[in-house]
């Protein structure tokens, strides 16, 4: 359980960086700084992961009881909803600026970008959507939908374990300027591999 608490902690960080490397990607071609309180946000939002997962694990072992992995679970859900729903309407917002721009390469590369983070990013709110439902289907006693709930939460873990790694390969496999046989990464870049 200790492995699982400390992949939640380092994948939501993962989580975190990859949102910032996003909004990044999104507003350095038009030129606009990122608002500081982006960063605030951001977080805020990984340290109140933090602190439920270091509250609720150690308080499972200590009492032998599921229920607080299950509410670290819900608290996770809720955690990366709203993150993502906060990416999402700020793509929105980029989105809707560069549809009145020029269209020049930068813009283009800009728009694609929107499209896969868009894409992933909704993934990861249906996948929060879903996890906390089976959460909360697994702490009422009589659930109202009646299937294996505890198999529906490994497979959010699959699904999670899935997008993170993606996100990943989407990091290894950003494109960058090559001069000579070296690549160049610039400074914002995060490689964790």
């Amino acid at each position: 359980n200790t492995a699982i608490a400390m992949f939640i902690i380092v994948g939501f960080h993962i989580f975190r960086i990859f949102h910032m490397w996003s909004i990044t990607q999104l507003y350095t071609p038009i030129n606009m700084p990122i608002p500081k309180w982006f960063y605030y946000f951001f977080n805020f939002i990984q340290i109140y992961i933090t602190i439920a997962v270091l509250a609720c694990y150690p308080l499972m072992v200590l009492f032998d009881n599921k229920f607080y992995l299950i509410l670290a679970y819900i608290f996770v859900a809720f955690g990366i909803l709203w993150e993502s729903l906060f990416s999402l309407y700020n793509l929105r917002k980029i989105r809707i600026l560069f549809g009145s721009s020029k269209k020049t390469a930068l813009i283009r590369s800009a728009k694609r970008y929107i499209r896969g983070i868009y894409i992933l990013i909704v993934l990861i709110c249906i996948y929060s959507v879903f996890q906390a439902f089976m959460c909360i289907m697994i702490l009422i006693n009589n659930p109202f939908i009646s299937f294996n709930h505890s198999l529906g939460v490994v497979v959010t873990h699959s699904f999670i374990l899935i997008v993170t790694s993606i996100v990943l390969l989407f990091w290894n496999y950003q494109s960058i300027k090559c001069f000579g046989c070296c690549g160049y990464l610039s400074s914002n870049s995060v490689c964790i591999i």
